[in-house]
């Protein structure tokens, strides 16, 4: 089936801390990530489980090309996700909370 495991195993897309050193702190925490998914399949997993994501801080941030946008989302908590942008295409990506 096309379910929400599938979609987070696939394509894998790491955050790494140190592309963070020179910018301002953000008010969440940043995780290490799971993989790229289209903004379509983050509506269908939200209308299936509107619990599963956490609401927008708006806060954008630029770490250079080739790297990615964090414009959305937070990582705190079991459920929560970390929204973000891919910089060349603008596609959304979600990163699930690794936990606290």
């Amino acid at each position: 089936g096309d379910g929400f495991g599938e979609h987070w195993l696939s394509d894998l897309v790491w955050i790494h801390d140190e592309w963070l050193s020179d910018a301002t702190p953000l008010p969440y925490d940043v995780v290490h990530g799971h993989s790229v998914t289209t903004s379509k399949n983050i509506s269908k997993m939200r209308a299936a489980d509107p619990d599963a994501f956490c609401g927008s801080v708006g806060r954008i941030c630029s770490y250079g090309k080739g790297k990615y946008d964090i414009d959305c989302g937070c990582a705190r908590g079991g459920d929560c996700a970390l929204g973000c942008l891919r910089l060349d295409d603008l596609e959304e990506f979600y990163v699930p909370s690794m936990g606290n």
